[in-house]
């Protein structure tokens, strides 16, 4: 028997149901999330870093997001314009589901250097 999974809008949002979509097609079985400083200021940089194929991305003037196919994970990422003490810190959140666990913090630790 095959189970099917369903993804209500209502419960989320396209991003998310695109990003959980690419996950399940591809059997990525591993999740993590993390959230660090930086001082990009758009995603553009960190997707070019990332060499990842770009599934769908979303910018207003307050928050960009990403979904990313990368060789052995599909990431999520949401960067957040806030006002900060330190004008051009920026905290990332990034979400990614990958097929081994040691692949899901090794493209956050490739986001994040």
């Amino acid at each position: 028997m095959k189970t099917r999974i369903g993804y209500d809008l209502a419960n989320g949002d396209v991003l998310s149901a695109v990003f959980i979509a690419r996950a399940l097609e591809r059997a990525l079985r591993f999740g993590a999330s993390d959230r660090w400083v930086t001082d990009f200021v758009t995603l553009d940089h960190l997707t070019r870093l990332l060499e990842g194929d770009v599934v769908i991305e979303t910018r207003t003037d307050v928050v960009e997001r990403v979904v990313l196919d990368l060789q052995h994970a599909v990431v999520s990422i949401v960067l957040e314009r806030r006002s900060s003490p330190l004008p051009m810190a920026r905290e990332p959140i990034g979400f990614v589901t990958a097929r081994r666990r040691q692949a899901a913090p090794a493209a956050f630790d490739r986001a994040k250097s």
